[in-house]
């Protein structure tokens, strides 16, 4: 059986999930910076100051900080491009082991052997296509709702509003993201468990 294989796939979509948080929590940093750039750009223009200030320069370094975070936050956007377009690849991985399964039914109950007892807790072709499908699916909807709400911040959208549906992330089912996590420990934890040695 492929056991450690379909294990290894749920790994890396596990990883690949992983990614996508840790570059979701900086594009949301990022997003949270061009709302605070924005709003004392607006700010700064509608102010009357007592104290000399060189207003074209405060006006210009605010602008190149905005475009700074602007190109930054394009760079995150590429890079979960990248780990929606790995999920892909690994979900087609997982394809073929479900063209290649043969379901076996066994004629008679088998013993118990280390075996047996993997095969329980292993996670069959299907389900490992499922969970990959299933992640590749809500990532790829995850994204191009992201990409919907960086192409709206030049029209009238408050960067506030996009930071808050940004960051809500309303296509991700933390729940299977959780099952995931439990199936591959589960694995691991009954593998570990059955080919120690004492």
């Amino acid at each position: 059986m492929h056991h450690r294989q379909l294990v290894q796939l749920l790994t890396r979509a596990e990883s690949l999930c992983r990614a996508w948080e840790k570059q979701h929590s900086v594009s949301t940093s990022l997003l949270m910076s061009l709302a605070n750039i924005h709003a004392q750009h607006s700010a700064a223009t509608l102010q009357k100051f007592n104290f000399d200030v060189d207003m074209p320069r405060l006006l210009y370094k605010q602008q190149l900080a905005f475009e700074n975070a602007l190109k930054k936050l394009n760079r995150v956007m590429l890079i979960m491009t990248d780990i929606v377009a790995d999920l892909q690849v690994l979900e087609n991985e997982a394809g073929k082991f479900v063209a290649r399964a043969v379901p076996t039914m066994p004629l008679q109950p088998q013993p118990l052997s280390t075996e047996s007892l993997l095969q329980i807790a292993a996670v069959q072709p299907h389900d490992v296509h499922r969970y990959i499908s299933g992640l590749h699916s809500m990532l790829d909807k995850e994204l191009a709702y992201k990409k919907t709400w960086l192409n709206s911040l030049s029209s009238s959208s408050s960067l506030e509003e996009v930071c808050d549906y940004w960051e809500r992330q309303p296509h991700i089912d933390s729940d299977f993201v959780a099952q995931l996590s439990d199936r591959i420990k589960l694995y691991k934890q009954t593998h570990r468990v059955l080919t120690s040695t004492d």
